[in-house]
């Protein structure tokens, strides 16, 4: 019986079974106004949060591109900007970080290599196209641990850096 819904409890830990986390998807993108079906994939569910992130991007709106995309605080969301830069923790830090992004380099195209996921984990390589203000592309790279949580799919580690890869 694969597909009976069982609830594991490890460690005091509650695993969530296949059901559940059905349920918890569909909720979410229902939520969210992601269109979703139990047929919708993981990389469907992540490729429209990229597609919000563009958006508001974009628009040069960190408040819309942060809620969209980054998991919540209870989550630890940070990214890990190029340059040596420390961690950027939080939502908060995270919007002031791409205010500061916005008028360097005001567009933005995410394309997914590979991603590799669990049921409640997933891990995405990319490229990310850039294009500056000064009209110059750069292609920069990307590695983002995604989490399933009570709001769909949302990164919770976002590193990036500005020496991508052409094919």
């Amino acid at each position: 019986m694969a597909d009976a819904c069982i609830t594991v409890t490890l460690e005091g830990y509650r695993v969530l079974d296949r059901c559940t986390l059905a349920s918890y998807r569909f909720a979410a993108a229902l939520k969210e106004g992601i269109p979703m079906s139990p047929a919708v994939s993981v990389a469907e569910a992540i490729a429209e949060r990229s597609r919000r992130f563009e958006t508001a991007y974009g628009a040069a709106d960190a408040n819309a591109l942060v809620e969209a995309y980054f998991a919540g605080d209870s989550h630890g969301p940070m990214a890990l900007p190029p340059g040596g830069a420390p961690p950027v923790r939080g939502r908060a830090s995270l919007k002031a970080m791409f205010v500061g992004m916005f008028a360097d380099a005001p567009k933005i195209r995410l394309e997914t290599v590979e991603l590799v996921a669990s049921d409640t984990v997933a891990t995405e390589i990319g490229r990310a196209f850039l294009t500056t203000r000064d009209g110059v592309d750069v292609i920069g790279r990307y590695v983002v641990c995604w989490v399933l949580t009570s709001d769909g799919w949302r990164a919770k580690v976002d590193f990036f850096a500005q020496d991508g890869w052409a094919d």
